[in-house]
């Protein structure tokens, strides 16, 4: 093997002919990291950004009402083919300062098979007191 430039394993095949016999699939990629992490941001926050397209407003519900409610509202603007909705659980200024409505609608909602992902909106969209829900069609 003296003087031989091919790379051998411990068979003494060498790794082009190996290569040539058992070539990488077509789907492997030799993409950056951190340039997939970067797409995969920019995707989540254009997600993010979409309008609202219909709202639904709990206050004055039980938590038993409001988590009826919601599975409908839910489910209605999946058949309506909606991407983005807001649901308004309130703050809680009138319970004490505890909203009695937002972990059971939070709950709900990251449980629904129907949903994609959920999050806290803006002040100007409520802020603390809605979740905006983006809505799954796969």
């Amino acid at each position: 093997m003296a003087g031989s430039s091919q790379r051998r394993d411990s068979n003494g095949l060498e790794w082009a002919k190996w290569l040539d016999k058992y070539p990488p699939s077509s789907g492997a990629k030799d993409e950056d990291p951190g340039e997939v992490a970067r797409q995969k941001h920019e995707k989540n926050l254009a997600r993010r950004r979409l309008p609202i397209d219909d709202e639904l407003d709990l206050h004055g519900c039980t938590v038993e009402e409001a988590v009826s409610r919601t599975r409908r509202f839910v489910e209605t603007s999946r058949a309506h083919g909606l991407r983005k909705v807001l649901v308004i659980h309130g703050k809680g200024n009138h319970s004490n300062g505890e909203s009695l409505l937002r972990a059971p609608v939070r709950s709900f909602l990251s449980s629904h098979p129907g949903v994609d992902e959920i999050g806290t909106p803006g002040r100007n969209n409520g802020g603390d007191g809605a979740v905006w829900v983006l809505l799954r069609y796969r």
